[in-house]
């Protein structure tokens, strides 16, 4: 299990530039693998991000092969939000 950010209005699940294990630059999803690192982590995060409105974002346990998808939806893009739709499936949509 991990666990992801997800806005409480827009069901956007946060996404942004990041490195992989191997140094190589991405866009994905932020996620962290324990519900004690990421309650310890999500509002300095989230400033760090200069993110605001740190209310407006919740923990969302999501399954391992969820968490690929996510990133798989993005397609590596920061031209793309992803969002939860009303049955909790995830869609992609371009921004620009």
């Amino acid at each position: 299990m991990s666990f992801v950010l997800k806005h409480r209005l827009t069901s956007e699940i946060f996404a942004f530039p990041m490195l992989n294990n191997y140094q190589i630059p991405y866009y994905g999803v932020k996620s962290w693998t324990s519900i004690d690192e990421a309650e310890t982590e999500l509002a300095s995060f989230l400033s760090n991000q200069n993110i605001q409105a740190i209310d407006d974002w919740s923990l969302h346990e999501v399954e391992d092969n969820e968490l690929k998808l996510f990133n798989v939806k993005l397609k590596n893009d920061p031209e793309r939000k992803l969002y939860l739709d009303d049955q909790g499936k995830p869609v992609s949509k371009r921004i620009t």
